[in-house]
């Protein structure tokens, strides 16, 4: 939990980024996560985070 209070604590100027993720061909969605991210970050950034939060998504 400590680990994930790491990822979460963002300083300084932040967007907000909404990830989502699904499977298959009809795009059933599976996962969305809500982010606070530095600004200028990329979504390998919020890939990143969320893999760091949620070990399914390694």
């Amino acid at each position: 939990e400590e680990a994930i209070q790491k990822v979460l604590d963002v300083q300084g100027e932040t967007i907000t980024v909404q990830y989502s993720i699904w499977m298959g061909d009809e795009i059933n969605l599976a996962r969305t996560w809500r982010l606070r991210m530095r600004l200028n970050s990329t979504i390998y950034d919020a890939i990143d985070t969320v893999a760091k939060m949620d070990n399914r998504q390694k």
